[in-house]
């Protein structure tokens, strides 16, 4: 690990900036672990967990260092499982904030996500990326919407039940959604709830009748769905993408052509002089 961490060129940078006029490095001497517990973090952000994990046996000094990181990536690239045993171990071992959380898998995690959202609810999470590939989607609890200080919301194959009580993520400026069902809650109302918004993108989604969105601070859009008719009040938007994925001839034709009903997409898009 010792010698992964060398050949790192952050580490090497990190090594110069502490001062490489005065270090030598030698077989002997370990560096690594001297170094400050705010570059140590630095580092161990940018491992997968199972290294972060395994750092802990370098040295007395790198023992408890991963477990106050405030980034948490647990992803596979492959269809491997992510075991639900090591999630919990990570969270319930972890001290201090947890700001980030990335966890990308093909298991289902209906039975241990309530647990995880209850601990990451009450660490000052503002990055939550979670993406379940599986066949069947995951149910996220209502502990999701006691997280304020949320800044960016990435899900992937989750079903979303907003409570009553929901009065909007009012630091959330990037939320990207996809293969999702949303219950409790109109998709636009829901979008309009995020009033700091400035990156959307839906795909994969339904959405009967007209897709209205608000988002007055809103500068990049991707949807990629269906919907019947759509409808823009962002003033400030500068670039996107418009994809109907539908192969409902209905659907096509309501939304890009004028039939009966003339469509709004064309006076949507003609408004918005930034693009």
């Amino acid at each position: 690990m010792l010698i992964l961490l060398l050949n790192d060129p952050f580490i090497l940078v990190i090594l110069f900036d502490i001062g490489c006029n005065s270090l030598k490095l030698s077989m002997d001497a370990d560096y690594i672990s001297d170094l400050p517990a705010y570059l140590k973090e630095k580092i161990l952000v940018k491992l997968p967990i199972k290294e972060v994990a395994r750092t802990s046996i370098l040295s007395s000094k790198w023992k408890d260092s991963w477990k106050s990181i405030p980034s948490l990536v647990l992803e596979r690239k492959d269809r491997e499982p992510m075991p639900v045993k090591l999630v919990d171990n990570v969270l319930m071992v972890h001290r201090g904030p947890i700001l980030e959380f990335k966890l990308s898998t093909y298991d289902n995690c209906n039975e241990a996500i309530g647990r995880w959202m209850l601990i990451l609810s009450t660490n000052g999470i503002r990055d939550l990326q979670l993406r379940f590939w599986g066949y069947q989607r995951c149910n996220i609890p209502s502990d999701l919407f006691s997280c304020l200080a949320l800044e960016r919301l990435d899900f992937s194959g989750c079903t979303i039940d907003v409570p009553q009580f929901f009065q909007g993520f009012k630091l959330l400026r990037t939320l990207w959604l996809s293969r999702f069902d949303l219950s409790g809650i109109n998709l636009g109302n829901f979008i309009s709830s995020c009033p700091l918004l400035e990156n959307l993108a839906l795909s994969n989604f339904v959405q009967p009748g007209c897709l209205h969105i608000l988002a007055p601070n809103l500068r990049k859009l991707h949807i990629w769905g269906e919907f019947h008719d759509l409808c823009l009040q962002t003033p400030k938007l500068a670039s996107g993408c418009i994809c109907l994925s539908s192969n409902n001839r209905d659907y096509q034709k309501f939304s890009v052509a004028k039939s009966g009903n003339e469509s709004n997409i064309s006076s949507a898009l003609g408004c918005l002089h930034n693009i």
